[in-house]
């Protein structure tokens, strides 16, 4: 086993000196090493045979060095390897442009290598800013090799709609970027459809499982299947509370555990093609009622729809036992607007309040149970509105 060794130096304002963070390239086989602050690197463990070294550092030119080691001499000092001050590249791409109608929610990027040096390129940075003033150090997406002239671009949902700015630079094999950059200004981002909720409706009481979440299909060539995510949290937080659920192209999904009892919130989104995702659906939230022991609360009060300008409001709720139920309607002021009381039987009791054309109005609605001398309530605002003053609730 033998090793090589050697201290790099790079010529700045005409003074040799130690370069640190050089890179060291082998055919060894190794990893790369990178030089120290004193731009010494060594690399050990090598079996006997012929090598190649590559070093370079942005700011100067790429070194090739070719060394052999030997039963007689299996250990091999370069010594100093200096290497020359980088003469800028100027030549970018010639040419390009972004295309945006190819798939929605993709920005596909082409362009033409430089007009001159073209063999120098070893690659081709990009960079995609929402202003015309691209930062560099914060804007670089992708670094794709020389033989490559198309990238796409997956966007993100919260850049759907906008117009997007790209640079395009090349690189050469010691990473010394070209001082110009093609720029291009991509059309405004397609969005992909997003899929519409079917059902359940909105409120909706779960009693069975299992039972099946669906939504209206989307029509695009690209698309290959839909999320759909369920969370005890309207906001669908990243944790334990949200669970994501890949559906196929049937646009439904089945939910066969039974859940807590509790309000739970689903939406979907579809996916497509290069794992581009459209944005979320509406929301929708339903009410499950597992097989935990019955007790004697009201644990689902639905009003619907909330706000109207005429006709019937529905009022829905479920029992647990049976009970005379009071229903009571205030006004913001705490005024008692209208008052039933019927006995009911548990599962389900709905009842309806029908509203004429009324000027803008919020009512707060109050369910009382009544089960021998205890009680318990729910309480729901609603707001009524109408297309023009009328008499009041």
């Amino acid at each position: 086993m033998g090793f090589v060794e050697g201290i790099v130096k790079g010529i700045v304002n005409g003074e040799p000196v130690p370069i640190a963070g050089a890179m060291v390239k082998s055919d060894t086989g190794l990893a790369d090493v990178a030089t120290d602050e004193n731009g010494y690197f060594k690399i050990d463990l090598l079996v006997l045979g012929s090598y190649n070294l590559e070093i370079f550092c942005p700011g100067f030119e790429k070194q090739s060095n070719p060394f052999t080691l030997t039963a007689e001499q299996p250990e091999h000092d370069l010594g100093v390897v200096v290497l020359a001050q980088y003469i800028e590249n100027s030549f970018p791409p010639t040419d390009g442009e972004a295309d945006a109608n190819v798939q929605a929610g993709v920005i596909v990027l082409s362009w033409i290598p430089p007009a001159e040096s073209q063999e120098d390129v070893a690659e081709y940075n990009i960079y995609r800013s929402r202003t015309p003033n691209i930062n560099k150090s914060k804007d670089l997406i992708t670094t794709v090799p020389a033989d490559t002239l198309i990238y796409y671009d997956v966007i993100p949902p919260e850049d759907f709609g906008r117009v997007l700015y790209y640079q395009i630079e090349s690189v050469d094999a010691a990473l010394n970027p070209s001082i110009e950059l093609l720029s291009i200004t991509s059309p405004a981002v397609v969005a992909p459809p997003v899929p519409q909720l079917k059902d359940p409706a909105d409120g909706s009481l779960v009693l069975d499982f299992p039972f099946e979440l669906s939504w209206h299909p989307v029509e695009d060539d690209y698309l290959e299947g839909y999320t759909v995510q369920l969370s005890s949290s309207p906001d669908f937080p990243q944790d334990e509370r949200t669970q994501e659920l890949p559906a196929d192209l049937s646009c439904k999904h089945t939910i066969n555990s039974e859940l807590a009892s509790g309000t739970w919130y689903w939406r979907v989104n579809a996916v497509y093609q290069r794992n581009v995702k459209s944005g979320w659906s509406e929301t929708r939230s339903i009410i499950t009622l597992g097989d935990e022991e019955p007790d004697t609360t009201v644990p689902y009060l639905q009003i619907s729809p909330q706000i109207l300008r005429q006709g019937e409001v529905r009022i829905s709720y479920y029992l647990t036992t049976d009970a005379n139920v009071l229903l009571r309607i205030f006004n913001l002021k705490g005024q008692l607007s209208k008052s039933w009381i019927r006995a009911t039987r548990h599962p389900v009791c709905m009842n309806t309040h029908r509203a004429a054309s009324t000027p803008t109005v919020s009512l707060c609605v109050r369910i009382v149970v009544v089960w021998e001398k205890e009680c318990t309530m729910n309480t729901v605002c609603v707001r009524l509105r109408s297309r023009k003053p009328g008499t009041s609730t």
